[in-house]
């Protein structure tokens, strides 16, 4: 069910070119073995992560798809432009294990690299939320926009004053 989730989740198509960065160890990769396998696509492995290698597989392999954790995000959206020449198609990635930088979410976007944050529970299930992107957020400022992609949720409707007040109403 969860590898559905990830290709519905990340309008994954067949034959996507998934790069590893997350270890698999990681609730078998959060289960993106089984989704690259259901949309006939190509894992692409690592041995060491390093922002040049990760680039020159991107370009050279067609790599469409990875995830990685904010510092795997961080390093790449800060490496020298000059790795980065060449990559003309957009690159999708998930991120998780802590709510990335707006500052990060910004640069991926710059570079062409759509960013999803998710949210789980590593060591028994893959992404479980996610903070879908909406619509309306592009009309925004980067800023706001980041600060949006990044945020850990929202408040429950229940914390509402509105939503207090009516709640008083009908348990009255």
């Amino acid at each position: 069910m969860n590898a559905v989730s990830n290709i519905l989740e990340w309008d994954m198509p067949k034959h996507a070119v998934y790069l590893w960065t997350l270890p698999m160890f990681h609730c078998n990769g959060w289960c993106f073995p089984w989704t690259v396998a259901a949309r006939a696509g190509v894992n692409v492995c690592l041995r060491k992560f390093d922002p040049k290698t990760v680039f020159d597989l991107i370009r050279d392999e067609g790599v469409t798809h990875y995830c990685g954790a904010p510092i795997v995000q961080s390093a790449l959206a800060n490496a020298p432009a000059e790795m980065r020449a060449g990559i003309t198609h957009t690159v999708r990635t998930m991120v998780a294990g802590a709510a990335p930088a707006p500052a990060v979410i910004a640069k991926m976007r710059d570079i062409g690299f759509e960013l999803t944050h998710v949210y789980g529970l590593t060591e028994v299930y893959g992404p479980a939320a996610v903070c879908a992107r909406q619509e309306s957020w592009d009309a925004l400022d980067d800023e706001r926009r980041a600060l949006l992609t990044a945020r850990q949720g929202k408040c429950p409707l229940m914390n509402r004053p509105w939503a207090r007040s009516c709640s008083a109403a009908i348990s009255a």
